[in-house]
């Protein structure tokens, strides 16, 4: 049977999808990192940030009706904005990040990652 996380989890992707974010990846992290997962896609330009970034919140406000007393914080902590082309929805468990592909593709979180995490989803 799968966790609460994992549960909401694949919700969030489903949201990106729905959304049609790309290049959707989920690092699942080793030892002691500051989640168990990280989330991270691409937008394609600031209002589209907005609305995946929208359409995530409203999904955690749902799950937290359903799952009342997780260890998901389904109110969670968010950092930056849709216009900076950057934006981390932080849930605890896990992380979502939101980028617009230059600002990806400057940062290299991805590659960071790579060395850090085990990928398991596309």
């Amino acid at each position: 049977m799968k966790r609460n996380n994992e549960v909401f989890l694949e919700d969030i992707i489903k949201v990106c999808e729905d959304k049609q974010a790309k290049e959707i990846k989920v690092y699942k992290l080793k030892d002691d990192f500051l989640a168990d997962f990280l989330l991270i896609l691409s937008a394609n330009n600031f209002i589209h940030c907005k609305a995946i970034s929208n359409d995530i919140l409203a999904t955690a406000k749902k799950f937290q009706e359903k799952y009342a007393g997780s260890e998901i914080n389904c109110s969670p902590n968010v950092s930056g904005k849709p216009d900076s082309g950057w934006l981390i929805i932080d849930f605890n468990v896990f992380m979502v990040h939101i980028f617009i592909k230059d600002l990806r593709d400057y940062y290299k979180l991805d590659d960071f990652l790579e060395n850090k995490a085990v990928i398991f989803h596309y």
